[in-house]
């Protein structure tokens, strides 16, 4: 399934995705192939896009809040983080086997550790995650 979410709804904006979002709305549990989120969007809640099938991602320049698990358990193969984003949550992108590579535009120190659902580490800007003995991650700087 393909989810293009709309800026506004009945005239009202549109600013944050809520906890378990798609569950919401993949009530046929088929599971979210891809996602458009538009700018305007400030906050993804909690475990919002969690356990989807969700290959590519991209987050628009308008978030400044990720909650925990909010991309957990997809098939995400990189990801780019904006320079707004000022918070991100646990696991946020935890289980993600295919998960390769986090672009940090935002030249903050995370514990990306515990975003990518490895143990909790210290926070840093760039460097590697290591995840599992088969699946590492480079956080990059851009």
């Amino acid at each position: 399934q393909n989810l293009v979410i709309p800026s506004e709804l009945n005239g009202v904006k549109i600013t944050k995705i809520g906890v378990s979002f798609a569950d919401k709305i993949d009530y046929l549990g088929l599971g979210l192939k891809s996602v458009v989120i538009p700018n305007g969007i400030t906050e993804i809640g909690v475990n919002a896009f969690s356990g989807n099938q969700l290959i590519s991602i991209t987050i628009p320049s308008s978030v400044t809040s990720i909650g925990n698990a909010a991309f957990a358990v997809n098939q995400l193969t990189s990801i780019t983080i904006p320079n707004s984003v000022t918070s991100i949550g646990n696991a946020a992108f935890g289980r993600n086997p295919n998960l390769t590579k986090i672009v940090n535009k935002t030249g903050k120190a995370f514990d990306w550790n515990s975003i990518c659902g490895a143990t909790s580490g210290a926070a840093f800007v760039t460097g590697t995650v290591k995840v599992s003995d088969t699946q590492t991650i480079e956080i990059v700087a851009e």
